[in-house]
């Protein structure tokens, strides 16, 4: 099997309130300040799989990159901001345990000094049962702090396949985790002490149905985790949904069940997912309203304990296959969601969509596509948003030969009309 072939596989298994929205703009906004690559590129490291902001801080995954005598054993780089234009590659990521087809770099997360990436393939206790490495930046220099491992891993977990670090909580999705034989996916908690991070809590769903997939995306935020189960069905036929968990006094219990207020079968809501303070956004990329798959994001609020779906996002030009939803990020006033099918610039191109909160509502005030899109390019595969930067990846962008992949990093001040 081809490696894009199997990035496509993988892409296939991962799986209300109407919005106020103004005229689009004839063209997409086209002012990105700048676009990164390695500066090791390589043809089919598909750099921008995963992406992640904190401050001046932007971490890139290229699970596909090569370390050497490893082949796809994965990369991960860090890029730090030194002016509104320019950022610096300050570190490139490798795991020290590092083997072929680790595919690490699949996700990853930022959080102050600390950053977590996922190696979902990892074979260190059985074919791909998974692992999440977690590094520590001191001045400019990032060293690995933890290899991260479930107590009870077996063949085809995909430990690490979702990462979430906040503070000193890290969460990692097992979506494939079995309880018995049955497939139903899980999520460690981790908490650091000192140096060391140590496992605090296995989460697992509220009964036991095969390929709910719990585990397929995470967030957290504090004292709240979120957990994506895409092939849930308490809605409907693997609609999806999303579990919120909260802790206090020092556990973990499931505050909140959301599914959209117009699920159908098979939308997957629930394949991306953020969270920021009290407002948390879920991607459903399969969900068929405007078009078939042309996708939707959903923004929920919490109040007190109660979570109440607050918009459906959808995008203004929306067309059939566009996958909108794919990726989602919050903070702030301002939302992105990928769409990488979008066709307008050239097929399957690639979008991300921008939308801002105004007093209730959610409008969309611009889009944006890549700064040389291409056929093809996935662009928004993977979007990241901080204060007024926002970043989206274009893994399957050429331009250090194929599939090599590409970010481009946008402020939402110099093109928010």
């Amino acid at each position: 099997m081809t490696r894009t072939t199997l990035s496509r596989a993988w892409l296939r298994a991962a799986g209300s309130l109407a919005i106020l929205l103004v005229a689009p703009p004839a063209a997409p906004a086209q002012s990105e300040l700048c676009k990164l690559t390695a500066i090791d590129a390589a043809i089919e490291d598909q750099f921008g799989f995963s992406l992640a902001m904190s401050g001046e801080y932007l971490i890139v995954g290229a699970p596909l990159g090569d370390k050497t005598e490893y082949s796809d054993s994965g990369a991960a780089y860090v890029f730090v901001r030194e002016d509104a234009r320019r950022w610096t590659e300050q570190a490139k990521l490798t795991p020290s345990a590092a083997t072929s087809g680790d595919r690490f770099g699949g996700c990853v997360d930022i959080s102050g000094p600390y950053a977590i990436v996922g190696a979902a393939a990892d074979d260190h206790a059985a074919k791909n049962c998974g692992a999440a490495y977690v590094f520590k930046r001191s001045g400019s220099t990032w060293t690995e702090q933890a290899k991260l491992t479930a107590g009870d891993a077996s063949e085809g977990d995909l430990f690490g396949f979702a990462v979430a670090i906040d503070g000193d909580c890290a969460v990692v999705g097992a979506y494939r985790d079995k309880r018995g034989r049955v497939e139903t996916g899980s999520v460690y908690v981790f908490e650091r002490r000192s140096s060391r991070w140590v496992q605090s809590v296995k989460l697992t769903p509220p009964g036991k149905a095969a390929q709910d997939w719990f585990g397929r995306s995470v967030a957290v935020s504090g004292d709240t985790i979120v957990v994506a189960a895409t092939g849930d069905d308490r809605a409907t036929e693997d609609a999806g949904a999303v579990f919120i968990y909260h802790r206090a006094a020092g556990a973990w219990s499931l505050q909140a069940v959301l599914t959209s207020d117009d699920a159908r079968a098979n939308d997957r809501f629930g394949r991306s997912v953020a969270i920021d303070g009290d407002r948390i956004i879920v991607g459903a990329f399969w969900h068929d309203e405007p078009a078939a798959d042309s996708g939707a994001a959903y923004v929920f609020i919490r109040d007190g304990q109660q979570w109440t779906q607050q918009a459906k996002l959808t995008a203004l030009n929306a067309g059939a296959d566009d996958l909108f939803g794919i990726s989602v990020d919050i903070n702030g006033s301002y939302a992105v969601v990928g769409a990488i099918h979008q066709d307008e610039s050239a097929p399957d191109a690639g979008a991300a969509y921008f939308f801002k909160r105004v007093g209730h509502e959610w409008i969309q005030p611009f889009r944006v596509t890549g700064s040389d899109a291409g056929a093809h390019d996935w662009f928004g595969f993977s979007v990241a948003i901080d204060g007024i930067y926002a970043a989206a990846g274009a893994i399957r962008d050429d331009d250090h030969g194929f599939d090599s992949g590409s970010v481009d990093v946008y402020s939402v001040v110099t093109i928010d009309p």
